[in-house]
């Protein structure tokens, strides 16, 4: 028998999903972890928080233990065998945790430096000092730096250190004014900016800790008509992919987000497969920056800086050398695909190229370059970056070919250029309209989840369409809030499958479980390895549960994870408006609105199926005089206590019992004869005579009316005329009385004669 997988959660430090944009650093590490986990055949939970507002301070992640800055989602040490913790946590509350799970021995991995334990971290140093060595050579002596966050005494605080060490050692001017911290947000980024920009010191580069401050700061300078990188340059660290997309496109220190998932998978599974090894305390990833315009230098500067040594060979001994410059090369451009996958890519691309221009056959480069469209199309990645590949394959290769050999590698070279091109043209019109259909159809589901009327229809049409959004697999769990315990329990339906029509809310099968449960067989989705990101389900400060999703596609998850929350918090209040209309103010049970819609369903059902119903009527004679004694204040306190008493009289759940006018009551008995009423009606007076401080201020009336089975009483009219003249008898008949009327049909007539009948004549 097989040993079951291990299951790996992972817990970022930051919310992976901002009030309007995905975290692209999480996102591309959270797809390596995915990736790795499932290719070693293991299960997957991520914990993904959701910025509750715009701005650095929203802080709002997915956490295993409550607190104010998080929310809570069940990914921890007791139902994973390991953890991968994307650091910084920002807060002490959540190293504690971390500390206290790695100090009991369980196999804890970090990407990201400063929390201790077996960690992936970025060459921050060497990083920093290429990024400061290119702006020097470039003639900047003032370069700016945008720090991180201060209390992250990881990431953040070596890149300041690896600048302020850079800059004394490449001897340009040192000004504490030139640096600000950016929280690594692009808000922070825009307000760091500004606070260089007020102190007035003169500079013409920054650096700035990560892409998304740099971003800020790219914003805050076009605003105060700074040109870039005329007036002054500008480089990121981590290099997101949205790092090329800005204008001018962004040079930034390359980190290898893919990887250092990839990478955490296999060190954690190390730590699993081998406890008693002691595993390196830091596994450093080498630094590489991706040049582009934003520092001042022209697109080519970075081909035109890689060499390979001259080789007479015209043959397969270059592959490695020419790969390795593809590799380099476009690095800083690709992370849709795992290391070893890019560089058998570009391996597989030289040697093909050789293959066919030697043979004068095209046919196997070409499959070569589609197997690699075919894989990048789909992904994060742009195809149009591959162009650089084929530059490079002509500036590289062609020298080495033979005269009458190059005709032919121009024209599969610009063969190259044409796949390329189409593959790109597809690609951007996939993504164009993946984006209007994504859009379109979470608007349609929204709309129909809100005009929904019930929590299980609610769940049912986000279940159906998810498949629709790219989403193959959906769960909603919600919180069973227990006495000083938010949290509690869980309460999910064991059969919401994505993409099934469930024509029927009654297909919904609900359960419940424990929190440290989670997760039961029945929320999962069919069939191992599962890859599951869970997302708390929040509406404004309300923490209602968490979603279910496969983290294949992470991009529409939190909207379509807002749209549920919101739909649902909208069927609740709308049920809450409908029950406070149906409900009396002072007393909580039914008022008369709902006693007459009750009314005429339970008669119609009791005469379809040839059922009882008993009516009863309760008349608190004095209530009124009490008031004018008393006040109405106090008059109003005698009603929540003579509805309990009622309610404690009455406790099948077919019951209803109603404030019918100021001092009556309707009681409802479905299935109940006239002797029963009866007891039921010396209960009620029994209970509220016991009551303090009401002995001789009220007359108890009790009008009962029976309707049998035979009954002509067809309408509620009939019913409650016939209760409320019995009502009044027993009010009238003295102090404390009970009047009963069992409903049955008249007699037959006799039909009428002819008037010769009538007449007595033959």
């Amino acid at each position: 028998m097989s040993n079951p997988p291990f299951t790996i959660g992972m817990l970022p430090g930051w919310p992976v999903f901002g009030s309007i944009y995905l975290d692209r650093f999480l996102q591309y590490v959270v797809n390596g972890v995915r990736a790795a986990a499932l290719d070693r055949g293991c299960n997957l939970m991520v914990a993904c928080g959701i910025s509750r507002t715009p701005g650095m301070r929203s802080l709002h992640t997915a956490w295993p233990t409550s607190a104010p800055d998080c929310d809570y989602i069940p990914v921890g040490e007791w139902n994973t065998d390991g953890l991968i913790v994307a650091a910084p946590l920002r807060s002490e509350e959540r190293s504690q945790y971390i500390r206290r799970i790695v100090e009991e021995g369980f196999p804890v991995v970090f990407i990201g430096s400063g929390e201790g334990g077996p960690s992936i971290v970025m060459d921050n140093e060497g990083g920093v000092r290429q990024a400061i060595e290119h702006l020097v050579k470039h003639g900047h002596r003032r370069i700016a730096f945008i720090a991180g966050d201060p209390l992250d005494h990881g990431d953040s605080t070596f890149r300041l250190q690896a600048y302020r060490h850079s800059i004394e050692e490449f001897e340009a001017d040192s000004d504490p004014r030139l640096v600000a911290y950016g929280y690594h947000f692009r808000e922070g980024g825009r307000k760091a900016m500004e606070q260089i920009l007020t102190a007035g010191i003169g500079f013409t580069a920054v650096v700035a800790s990560n892409d998304v401050s740099a971003f800020g700061a790219m914003e805050m300078l076009r605003s105060t008509g700074r040109r870039i990188p005329t007036d002054v340059a500008v480089i990121g660290f981590d290099d997101q992919p949205t790092a090329a997309g800005q204008v001018p496109p962004l040079t930034s220190v390359h980190y290898p987000l893919f990887d250092a998932g990839v990478q955490a998978v296999h060190t954690l599974l190390e730590l699993l497969q081998n406890p008693d090894k002691k595993p390196p305390q830091e596994i450093r990833i080498p630094a590489l920056l991706a040049i582009r315009e934003s520092c001042g230098c022209f697109p080519s500067y970075q081909e035109e800086r890689l060499e390979i040594r001259p080789s007479d060979s015209q043959t397969l001994s270059n592959v490695e050398a020419v790969g390795r410059v593809l590799q380099e090369t476009l690095i800083q451009n690709i992370g849709g695909l795992s290391k070893e996958d890019f560089s058998k890519s570009c391996r597989n691309l030289v040697s093909s190229f050789l293959h066919s221009v030697e043979r004068q056959e095209p046919t196997e480069f070409h499959r070569a370059l589609q197997e690699i469209l075919a894989a990048v199309e789909p992904s994060e990645d742009n195809v149009d970056v591959w162009q650089r590949a084929i530059s490079l394959l002509r500036k590289r290769i062609l020298p080495m070919i033979s005269a009458d050999h190059s005709p032919f590698a121009e024209n599969l070279l610009h063969q190259a250029r044409m796949m390329i091109s189409d593959g790109f043209e597809r690609q951007w019109l996939r993504r164009r309209l993946s984006a209007s259909d994504t859009s379109h159809q979470i608007g349609r589901v929204a709309n129909r989840m809100f005009s929904a009327g019930t929590e299980k229809e609610i769940l049912r049409i986000f279940s159906e369409h998810s498949a629709e959004i790219g989403i193959p697999f959906t769960q909603a769990a919600f919180f069973q809030r227990r006495k000083d315990d938010p949290i509690g329990g869980l309460r999910f339906y064991c059969n919401l499958t994505s993409g099934t029509d469930l024509p029927k809310d009654e297909d919904l099968t609900e359960l419940c479980c424990g929190m440290k449960d989670f997760p039961t067989p029945e929320i999962l989705p069919v069939g191992r390895p599962y890859a599951l990101v869970l997302l708390p389900l929040v509406f404004q400060d309300e923490h209602m549960g968490f979603t279910i999703y496969d983290a294949g596609n992470l991009i529409p998850l939190a909207t379509i994870t807002r749209q549920l929350a919101a739909a649902l918090k909208t069927q609740q209040l709308h049920m809450q408006v409908e029950e406070l209309s149906l409900v009396d103010q002072y007393t909580g049970v039914h008022n008369r609105r709902f006693f007459e819609l009750f009314l005429q369903r339970e008669l119609q059902s009791c005469l379809r199926y040839r059922r009882r119903l008993t009516l009863m009527m309760l008349n608190l004679d004095g209530w009124e005089k009490y008031g004018d004694t008393y006040g109405p204040a106090k008059s109003r306190e005698v009603l929540p206590t003579v509805a309990r008493c009622i309610i404690s009289c009455v406790r099948r759940g077919t019951d209803m019992v109603c404030r019918y006018t100021d001092d009556t009551f309707a009681v409802l008995l479905p299935e109940t004869d006239l002797e029963g009423a009866q007891e039921v009606a010396a209960s009620m007076r029994a209970c509220i005579e016991r009551q303090e401080g009401f002995q001789g201020y009220f007359d108890i009336g009790i009008g009962i009316a029976v309707s049998g089975t035979d009954s002509v009483c067809e309408n509620a009219e009939s019913l409650l005329s016939s209760v409320s003249r019995v009502l009044y008898q027993a009010k009238s008949s003295g102090r404390n009385q009970t009047e009963t009327v069992r409903l049955t049909p008249p007699l037959p007539q006799k039909p009428e004669g002819s008037p010769e009948e009538k007449s007595g004549q033959p």
